[in-house]
């Protein structure tokens, strides 16, 4: 087994806070170019890089990582490495081994002090899925994917000693009907579902002190509290994840996690514990005006979909995993995108409906699941 990352030095977490936090705001203003790949955020500290520097003398330097794709990955590093320099990447995979990856530097630019953010391009593609523990979908539903955020009602108590983070929270969740209830260490989290009654628990997945979140989260279990535990994380992999998962955590989302993502999770949870679970799926525009008889055709689209979707050759396949993901989103299905996403990354990665055939059922199911609360008036032909 591999050991468990290191973290990321107090500084480095700021600067790629801000990165992230600039490039979303980039993004929102349109202005940012369109990649063919899905990056996922991989943040992970002392991973060892062997770079060929350009008189042909090899330094092995230490780097933090910022994420990765299907094509390369991008890492902070405390020098300027010049761009085409030949580099080695010991990645440590989702199941303990260990997977040697050789690149080229693509772009290095400064970002603060001595610290730089440079790219590498892989010469092969790879499968984030074995580097990524990918959230799986909670048991007795075909999905993880949401019933809408509209009348949402409940209390939540969210663990996390980050003041920004509980003031973001709160931000995310005004205006849902939802109570929200901060707390900063374990021991409060205990104490709180002891003492009162929670529909949901947010808990944070890295805590500076006290009681970590896995065991909190393995002690509230034993001490017979039921309610959902949705993780959040910035490490979408490693050993804490699954050690969380295994103690009782039934989600598990990464930071920075799209408010509409998070609203439809937290939505379907408090839907399904309220008595109304129906394992359905539905769209958060179905009430805009308008809206309804265009969802109802997108669903009876995407069942027609999947269902050539699930017996289809690569190409077949793939053409309709980019149908899903470039129309999902604007029919209020976010989750179905990314769905799609994952579907999309394992097939251009290896080249196989085989290989992604754990993500293509997925996407499958959720298709099937699709559902609208109120039907547009009946008008047309049968």
């Amino acid at each position: 087994m591999t050991p468990a990352p290191l973290k990321l030095a107090p500084h480095e977490t700021r600067i790629l806070d801000r990165l992230d936090l600039l490039e979303k705001e980039s993004e929102s203003a349109g202005s940012t170019f369109s990649r063919r790949d899905r990056r996922w955020p991989w943040r992970r500290g002392g991973l060892v890089v062997s770079i060929e520097q350009p008189g042909g003398s090899i330094s092995l330097i230490k780097v933090s990582t910022r994420n990765l794709s299907c094509e390369g990955i991008s890492f902070l590093v405390n020098r300027f490495v010049y761009v085409k320099s030949s580099v080695s990447v010991a990645l440590p995979r989702a199941d303990g081994k260990v997977q040697n990856v050789t690149g080229v530097i693509t772009h290095c630019a400064h970002v603060e002090g001595t610290m730089h953010l440079a790219g590498v391009k892989y010469d092969k593609r790879i499968n984030p899925q074995q580097f990524i523990a990918l959230p799986a979908a909670p048991k007795g539903s075909a999905t993880s994917a949401a019933a809408g955020v509209e009348g949402m009602r409940g209390r939540v108590l969210y663990l996390d000693d980050s003041d920004m983070d509980q003031k973001l929270m709160v931000h995310i969740l005004r205006g849902t009907g939802i109570e929200l209830i901060g707390v900063k260490t374990g021991e409060a989290m205990l104490a709180a579902v002891k003492e009162s009654t929670f529909d949901l628990v947010l808990a944070d997945l890295n805590l500076g002190s006290g009681k970590d979140s896995v065991e909190t989260i393995r002690q509230a279990r034993a001490n017979g509290f039921t309610a959902p535990i949705i993780v959040l994380t910035a490490d979408a992999g490693g050993p804490k994840l699954a050690a969380a998962r295994d103690a009782g955590a039934g989600q598990t989302l990464t930071k920075p996690c799209p408010r509409e993502t998070l609203l439809q999770v937290i939505s379907t949870l408090l839907h399904r514990r309220a008595g109304g679970g129906s394992g359905k799926i539905y769209s958060a525009l179905e009430n805009q005006p308008g809206m309804a008889e265009l969802i109802e055709d997108y669903i009876h689209n995407a069942v027609r979909i999947s269902t050539a979707q699930a017996a289809g050759e690569f190409e077949t396949v793939r053409e309709h995993c980019l149908n899903i993901k470039g129309s999902a989103g604007g029919y209020g299905f976010a989750l179905l995108t990314r769905a799609a996403e994952e579907a999309l990354s394992i097939l251009d990665a290896t080249m196989s409906v085989d290989e992604a055939k754990d993500a293509i059922k997925r996407l499958c199911s959720m298709c099937n699941c699709l559902g609208i609360r109120q039907p547009a008036s009946p008008h047309k032909a049968a």
